[in-house]
C-alpha cells in the first residue's frame, strides 16, 4: 500500500511542476533502461540486457587495447574464406 501512496504523491508533485527543464530531467530519469531491460540484439538475434551489452563493449575495448584487431585487408580475406566455405 505504501507504493500506491508514493506513486500518487509523486504524480501530484509532477503534475504541479511548471519547470520544463526539470520535467525533461525527470522524463530522462524515468526512461533510462534498467539493467534487466533488453537494449540491443546480438547478430544472431539474442536479446542483450544493458549489463550484457556493456560487458561486451568492455571486452571489445580490451581486445582493441591489447591489439587483437584485424586490418581491412585481413578482414576481407577472412570474409572471402567464410563465403567460400558456405558454398
Amino acid at each position: 500500500m505504501h507504493d500506491d501512496k508514493l506513486k500518487i504523491s509523486l504524480a501530484r508533485k509532477i503534475l504541479s511542476l511548471s519547470d520544463s527543464e526539470l520535467l525533461e530531467k525527470i522524463s530522462a530519469l524515468l526512461n533510462q533502461p534498467r539493467e534487466s531491460d533488453t537494449v540491443a540484439y546480438s547478430s544472431s538475434g539474442v536479446p542483450l540486457t544493458l549489463q550484457t551489452y556493456n560487458d561486451m563493449l568492455a571486452a571489445a575495448e580490451k581486445d582493441i587495447d591489447e591489439g587483437r584487431t584485424l586490418s581491412t585487408s585481413e578482414l576481407r580475406v577472412k570474409l572471402k574464406g567464410w563465403q567460400e566455405s558456405t558454398k
